[in-house]
């Protein structure tokens, strides 16, 4: 590879399994080998929700269940958005057009985008031999209600055709508030199927995680096609005296820690994490004293818990 036409921007869209990516998997395979119908994910913002969701879509379709045995299943993943009216005719309208089908935006008549919706979601379930489909709703905190009912109907269609579908809802801590939205034997069949399991998504806590991440930059050469780590790309005589990212996890961690005032519900979503390695990289001289590496936190615009946010 030729380093000299690095597309620097593309380097750090590459994904890596962190270890909060590690625990989602072990909560939807978990809830996908005990036969449920869906959970809730949530976490703070900048966390890194959408990235979590790209790398867990390989995982999932294929994987080691109960006794050695593979559980296979299709996955995708479509993502909410704010709207100013909600209609079903929207609502199986935006399915349509976050599948990318090819006749979205054609179809006026709302049974009848619901019907398409349905056959089509019916043909991505039986691409598995299982029949079964993993489906991840990402920003799920836009949705209403009523929309909540209408996956429900969705969940139903598939299961009198054979099908199985596997609904998690991912978003910000605003999931929490179907929680009161949905008491009552009303809403018992939106409840049962998609809130009776739920998982906190964090950012970097422990050195450890901190150790981990950072390790990745060390050792992964998958960004530079084998060739090189990030590290080693961005300071290489610094990499080759055997300078590593790792060695300095703890001070980088103090220097988050220093932003975020007190170690209360301390957490780091991934979006500051990378944002602030490509800071300390990126420069003439790799930055690794607590005094600069401050800086360079406060420079991201890391600080203390949104108001709103569990600490």
């Amino acid at each position: 590879m030729n380093t000299d036409n690095v597309d620097e921007a593309q380097l750090w869209k590459h994904y890596f399994v962190t270890p909060m990516v590690e625990k989602m998997y072990a909560f939807v395979t978990g809830i996908i080998k005990m036969g449920g119908t869906g959970g809730v994910i949530y976490a703070p913002t900048r966390t890194g929700k959408s990235k979590s969701i790209i790398v867990l879509i390989p995982e999932v379709r294929s994987f080691q269940g109960n006794r050695g045995k593979i559980i296979e299943s299709e996955a995708v993943w479509v993502e909410a958005y704010d709207r100013k009216v909600v209609s079903e005719g929207g609502f199986w309208g935006w399915f349509l057009l976050e599948f990318k089908h090819e006749r979205a935006g054609k179809i006026h008549d709302p049974l009848e985008r619901r019907r398409v919706v349905c056959e089509y979601v019916k043909g991505l379930a039986g691409k598995s031999r299982s029949g079964r489909l993993i489906l991840f709703v990402d920003e799920a905190q836009k949705f209403e209600l009523t929309e909540l009912g209408w996956l429900a109907d969705l969940s139903n269609a598939l299961q009198k055709d054979g099908f199985e579908l596997i609904v998690f809802l991912v978003g910000s801590y605003h999931l929490q508030k179907w929680k009161n939205d949905l008491r009552g034997k009303e809403h018992e069949h939106v409840r049962s199927r998609f809130f009776i399991k739920e998982h906190r998504l964090t950012g970097l806590v422990s050195l450890k995680d901190f150790r981990r991440c950072l390790r990745r930059y060390d050792v992964d050469t998958r960004p530079l096609d084998g060739t090189q780590t990030m590290t080693q790309y961005y300071q290489p005589d610094w990499y080759a005296s055997g300078g590593r990212l790792e060695k300095h996890a703890d001070i980088i961690r103090e220097a988050f820690l220093s932003a975020w005032g007190n170690a209360k519900g301390f957490e780091v979503p991934m979006a500051y994490f990378a944002r602030t390695v490509k800071l300390v990289l990126d420069r003439d001289k790799i930055a690794t004293s607590l005094e600069r590496l401050r800086k360079i936190v406060r420079q991201t615009g890391f600080s203390g818990p949104e108001k709103g946010d569990p600490c």
